[in-house]
């Protein structure tokens, strides 16, 4: 009797390894560690991904609208009406979420020389701990 061979198919070892990688979020972040990239520089990452998709979306509706004009020869009336005013928040919401990118980027800047500051900080704790320690032994070597 011949056994015949199964194969495991190739969506089931894409199914697994995408288990395996959803599952091991510190893996996955020790590995970029070691390719140079942090969990800051990912999330920065992510976020420049965010903004380039929205861009995107915009240029692809305003694209999608033209298309629809020209498609049918329209030249206005009450649906460009309601459309220039959607529009109009629209391109609101649009200046509130870049003056919100900005306003996050400031706050990064900030964090970024908070937690140097606390670093070198952290450093000068540990230095002058480290001097008291130094001292107080010498005291006690002398008093012997």
């Amino acid at each position: 009797m011949v056994k015949s061979q199964t194969r495991f198919p190739a969506w089931g070892v894409f199914l697994v390894l995408a288990f395996l990688s959803a599952g091991c979020s510190t893996t996955y972040y020790a590995a970029m560690e070691k390719l140079g990239k942090e969990k800051r520089h990912l999330l920065a990452d992510n976020v420049e991904d965010v903004k380039d998709s929205q861009t995107k979306a915009k240029e692809e509706f305003i694209d999608a609208l033209t298309r629809i004009q020209e498609l049918y020869a329209f030249d206005g009336g009450e649906l460009e009406t309601v459309y220039n005013r959607i529009k109009s928040s629209y391109d609101d919401c649009s200046s509130r979420a870049d003056q919100i990118e900005s306003r996050i980027a400031r706050a990064k800047s900030v964090a970024k020389d908070l937690f140097t500051e606390w670093a070198d900080e952290i450093q000068e704790i540990q230095i002058r701990d480290m001097n008291a320690a130094i001292a107080e032994a010498d005291q006690f070597i002398k008093h012997f």
